[in-house]
């Protein structure tokens, strides 16, 4: 048995695994790292750590209620998530676990952007005070972007910018988070629902400004958890539209309730619809471009001169193996190519039979003369001639011929010459009507002419016609392409 050896070329793509393997795992343990640093130091905007004010909710000795404890329940939730992560990144044996680093990195900034709106909503500070200075909640923020960024393009390389660019828009309701949305009411106001009033109007408004707030919410969510996944074109483009339509509704309503006469009371609504048909006309965009970069590779490749055909084998256009049912020809070529299918199985074994016993079987099939001691096991050509292996008999083609009055091969080679034969010299003066034919023996000449000229064992609809004295190279090249299905079916004489 030859002994089996690997190179250092097979060996590579297993390295290049283990080696991005390493490097996930690598990077997951400096994210986990990152947010457990910043859990203990340093402190938030508030002056002390998110550490101790998680032990403060424990005890209950929260000072800003609800939504504050919620938010530190979040941020405890995300890192028991992000440890998840990391352990299972530890066990994984392929580079799969640059989704799971993708997937905690937007958990992590999830929680954190949901930590900084309630700063400003439920603790009363400004963006200016939280950003000021170097603070856990300002470099969570800093860590989870990057983080993010780089498992983006180690994923989706280019594409993975785009998706960023998505988030942001998506997000772009935070930088109006402390702002009016309409009235005195900002975005914690709305999603808590504004009250405006006792009449009919004034409850609609109130009813659509909630589901507004809602709406954005759940599109940020949806933006940052579709980070992980390819071809989120046509999502991107249903949520982006469906955030516009909602928006339009609040800033019509908007102008319905104030009539606009307080100048820029409603900026928050005014700047999130802005926003909304930016992310709108964004995923449009990338919609449409996708779109016809697909059509244009579909063109391309219908008038490329390779196809895969139905065999899943790539052919030349045109010569593609047809399917059963797409031609009215279908049964009889697919009875054809399974003959020739069933010819292909013979092994050597076979073959060895006997130098005796193959000239028998080739003078059975070839020249239709019965041989008695020809194998089983051989190819049968005289009993594949009537059995409806092929796709007509012989008798049917002498019919055709008489009915067409078409001229066979040994009218042709019989018929009188209209003038002497030429010969091929040296200095070019040409060759004789078939060079190729007439340089076979006769037995090969028949063979030759049964076969591929008057094809009285079948078509093949693989090779073109052959025309005596004309230019065949056609038929030669696809012959040469298509021999492994016929290299037991024509004799060794014949291919030499």
């Amino acid at each position: 048995m030859e002994e089996l050896r690997f190179t250092a070329a097979d060996a590579q793509p297993a390295a290049d695994k283990k080696k991005k393997r390493i490097l996930q795992l690598v990077l997951s343990l400096i994210v986990f790292a990152g947010y457990t640093v910043l859990l203990f130091v340093p402190d938030t905007p508030l002056g002390s750590s998110l550490f101790e004010q998680l032990l403060a909710c424990f005890r209950g000795e929260s000072a800003y209620g609800g939504a504050f404890d919620a938010a530190v329940y979040t941020n405890l939730a995300v890192y028991a998530a992000v440890l998840a992560c990391t352990a299972v990144s530890a066990f994984l044996q392929n580079d799969r676990a640059v989704y799971l680093n993708l997937l905690k990195s937007a958990a992590a900034l999830a929680g954190t952007l949901f930590y900084l709106c309630v700063l400003t909503a439920a603790c009363g500070l400004s963006f200016t005070e939280i950003f000021r200075s170097a603070n856990a909640t300002f470099l969570a923020l800093v860590f989870g972007i990057a983080a993010l960024l780089v498992f983006l393009f180690m994923l989706h390389k280019a594409g993975g910018i785009l998706k960023f660019v998505l988030l942001l828009t998506a997000a772009g309701f935070l930088a109006v988070f402390p702002q009016a949305f309409i009235g005195a009411y900002d975005f914690g106001g709305i999603l808590a629902g504004a009250e405006l009033g006792s009449d009919t109007l004034a409850a609609v408004t109130s009813a659509v400004f909630r589901i507004f707030a809602c709406v954005l919410l759940l599109d940020l969510l949806a933006a940052l958890f579709a980070l992980p996944f390819r071809r989120t074109t046509v999502f991107d483009l249903v949520r982006a539209a469906a955030v516009l339509a909602v928006s339009a509704v609040a800033f019509i309503l908007l102008g319905v309730y104030d009539k606009f006469a307080n100048g820029l009371a409603g900026l928050g609504t005014i700047v999130t619809t802005g926003i909304a048909l930016i992310q709108f006309l964004l995923a449009l965009s990338v919609f449409l471009i996708l779109r016809a970069k697909k059509k244009k590779a579909a063109a391309e490749e219908e008038n490329s001169l390779f196809v895969v055909g139905k065999d899943n084998q790539m052919a030349l256009r045109g010569w593609e193996q047809p399917a059963a049912a797409e031609t009215a020809f279908g049964e009889e070529a697919e009875r054809t190519n399974n003959a020739f299918e069933a010819a292909a199985q013979l092994t050597f074994d076979d073959l060895e039979a006997g130098s005796a016993a193959k000239a028998a079987a080739y003078d059975s099939a070839i020249r239709g003369e019965k041989a008695a001691d020809k194998p089983k096991d051989l190819f049968d050509f005289e009993q594949a001639r009537y059995d409806g292996n092929f796709n007509r008999t012989f008798a049917d083609f002498e019919e055709k011929a008489r009915t067409e009055n078409t001229p066979t091969y040994e009218e042709f080679r019989t018929a009188a010459p209209t003038e002497p034969p030429r010969t091929y010299d040296a200095a070019g003066s040409g060759y004789v009507p078939d060079a190729f034919i007439n340089g076979l023996s006769d037995a090969e000449r028949d063979e030759f002419n049964k076969l591929f000229i008057s094809r009285i064992y079948g078509e093949n609809k693989r090779l073109p016609a052959y025309t005596v004295g004309g230019d065949n190279r056609e038929f030669f090249f696809f012959f040469f392409v298509f021999m492994g299905r016929s290299r037991n079916v024509v004799s060794d004489g014949l291919l030499v």
